[in-house]
């Protein structure tokens, strides 16, 4: 971890702001140099994210030390976490300490989130300092264009939520990070398919908004993570099935926004859903069964997950087979 350039900035943590602006060379070039920045990121990790993160993500994604500790720098950044508990520390005695705990308590949940699903999307190794550059800026055009997005009943909920943590004390630089959902859209997905499909960040977060209640993705997502477990493979199961279900709806989103469709995205969506209405209305009929059963198991979820990728293949096939259309619109 010490090679990486980007995460080797943490040795500068351990000195005074006058030695890092008069030595900086000789800082990079310490003796221990290594040794320091493994000891400053291994604090970091464990004082923002819990003593027992690192054995859950290693468990989870099956990663060595250095790449979870990638994972985190890179999440840590992108979610701008540092600025966040600075901010969230100059509320001191301004607002209920009870909001504060919350507000870090949620980011906390989101970055650890966000580590293992760089792990799992990123197999082939992690460059941090690219990720972050991927990721940052578009994370943020996404959490701003959210809620005029949503469809109107949600965006209501939305204004309201937002209100209200604005009533709490919480300021407009932060308050769209910190109303965005935690689940489904963390809002990494929406800036992959971005620079997967080269479509704008606005067009990737209504593809995503759309499906997701069209589809009721946000609805299932919820009852997945409200599935009871009672061991370390129930556990696992249920990671898993959040994981795939994320990985759809990006598959599915970066179909919509290929040239095979044009026009809007909503356009583009009933196309799709012409197309496809067989196997959306099976995806339903499972959705519906889910709904219905007093408590949902981890064999129900996954024989519905199979018809969504049954869905995702075949939409994906359908593309793959069928010549690009001009978009004139």
């Amino acid at each position: 971890i010490g090679d990486d350039d980007y995460c080797a900035l943490s040795i500068f943590n351990l000195f005074p702001e006058r030695l890092r602006q008069t030595y900086k060379t000789q800082i990079l070039e310490h003796k221990l140099r290594k040794q320091i920045i493994a000891t400053q990121l291994a604090n970091d990790f464990v004082n923002r994210l819990g003593i027992t993160a690192y054995y859950r993500l290693a468990e989870l994604s099956g990663s060595s030390a250095a790449e979870i500790v990638r994972a985190y720098v890179i999440a840590r950044d992108v979610f701008s976490l540092d600025d966040f508990f600075a901010y969230v520390s100059s509320m001191d005695y301004q607002v209920d300490s009870a909001l504060q705990h919350k507000l870090l308590a949620s980011l906390m949940r989101r970055v650890r989130r966000a580590s293992s699903w760089f792990l799992k999307n990123r197999r082939s190794g992690l460059l941090v300092a690219v990720e972050i550059e991927a990721f940052k800026d578009k994370l943020k055009a996404a959490q701003a264009c959210v809620g005029g997005l949503l469809p109107e009943e949600h965006r209501l909920q939305w204004q309201e939520k937002l209100q209200r943590y604005r009533d709490l004390g919480v300021s407009d630089a932060w308050v769209d990070s910190v109303v965005m959902p935690d689940n489904l859209f963390s809002g990494l997905g929406v800036v992959e398919v971005a620079n997967l499909s080269g479509a704008s960040i606005e067009a990737c977060v209504e593809s995503f908004i759309a499906l997701m209640h069209r589809l009721k993705l946000d609805w299932f997502a919820n009852q997945l993570a409200q599935m009871k477990v009672e061991n370390y493979w129930q556990a696992s199961a249920r990671e898993a099935y959040i994981y795939d279900l994320e990985a759809q709806l990006r598959k599915l989103s970066i179909c919509l926004l290929s040239d095979n469709y044009s026009g809007s995205v909503q356009q583009r969506i009933d196309l799709w859903a012409e197309a496809h209405n067989p196997m959306i209305d099976r995806w339903h009929t499972m959705v519906g069964k889910v709904e219905a059963s007093s408590r949902a198991d981890s064999a129900m979820f996954s024989v519905a997950l199979r018809e969504l990728n049954d869905l995702v293949q075949v939409t994906a096939h359908s593309i793959a087979e069928a010549p690009p259309r001009v978009d004139v619109s």
